[in-house]
């Protein structure tokens, strides 16, 4: 079974009341169905609502399937994870996926190298969350929409 780190909700939806007062530290956020559009040499209308997460050792990976599960996508800091901070493929192996399933063509779409990033905004009692910027996948064939997406594992490894 695959694990990843992901998306849960687009920032847009999150009380933007927060950033009005910049003392105001960051908070968790708890993981949201989202619909993701892609564009490009191929073209999908998703949407996401289960979402599974692991947060062990020196690992993030949030894993979103669909009630249909066809599609899975996958957000992943495969090493140098170290708390709150900003991981790209500057400083660490992150990673974004996007694999079909059961019932489809068995399609798989990454992201690299691509211009990605996943930002560890909060690690506390309630979890680790935070924001994965990933604007496009297959070395910019395919062009994501939204392009940042919140993602929370609602527990930290022990």
């Amino acid at each position: 079974m695959i694990y990843s780190i992901l998306l849960a909700c687009s920032p847009g939806t999150i009380d933007s009341g927060s950033k009005e007062n910049e003392n105001t530290p960051p908070s968790y956020v708890s993981p949201k169905s989202f619909q993701l559009n892609i564009d490009g040499t191929s073209t999908y209308s998703l949407t996401f609502s289960e979402h599974d997460c692991s947060n062990n050792n020196n690992q993030v990976r949030s894993f979103w399937r669909g009630s249909n599960h066809v599609f899975v996508l996958i957000a992943e800091i495969m090493s140098d994870y170290d708390g709150v901070n900003t991981y790209t493929t500057e400083n660490s192996t992150v990673r974004v996926k996007l694999q079909e399933e059961a019932g489809g063509s068995g399609s798989f779409y990454q992201a690299t190298d691509d211009d990605i990033s996943i930002d560890v905004q909060y690690v506390g009692v309630e979890g680790t969350s935070g924001l994965v910027s990933a604007p496009t996948l297959e070395g910019g064939s395919l062009i994501l929409d939204p392009t940042e997406f919140y993602f929370g594992c609602n527990k930290v490894a022990e």
